[in-house]
């Protein structure tokens, strides 16, 4: 898991390349979805359906401890719910390869 995505520890920036890549697949695939009302609810009574973001809601999945506050509006209550899950779950494994797991396998140049 570490090779593709942050090479055992050396390519760290790597992860930008996946969130790009990420980045633009949500947001196609959100704004496919969010062209059917049906998929997104919002949270509160004054938002208006042309709000809503598709590519600030998978920024905002994907990043795990900033929070934008745009995924906390809009709850995908369908089909979307399992994008929507397996974006924080992906946004949560690259988190951990670029701070925890990668630095394990760094080469200590003594």
């Amino acid at each position: 898991m570490l090779n593709p995505t942050v090479g055992c520890g050396y390519r760290s920036l790597r992860i930008l390349w996946w969130l790009g890549f990420l980045v633009v697949a949500g947001g196609w695939i959100f704004r496919c979805l969010s062209r059917d009302p049906d998929n997104f609810a919002k949270m509160r009574a004054d938002l208006k359906p042309e709000w809503f973001d598709p590519w600030l809601y998978t920024i905002d999945l994907l990043l795990p401890v900033v929070s934008l506050n745009h995924s906390q509006l809009w709850v995908p209550p369908g089909p979307a719910k399992w994008f929507a899950l397996g974006f924080t779950l992906v946004g949560w494994v690259l988190a951990l390869c670029l701070r925890g797991v990668g630095r394990l396998f760094k080469r200590d140049d003594r």
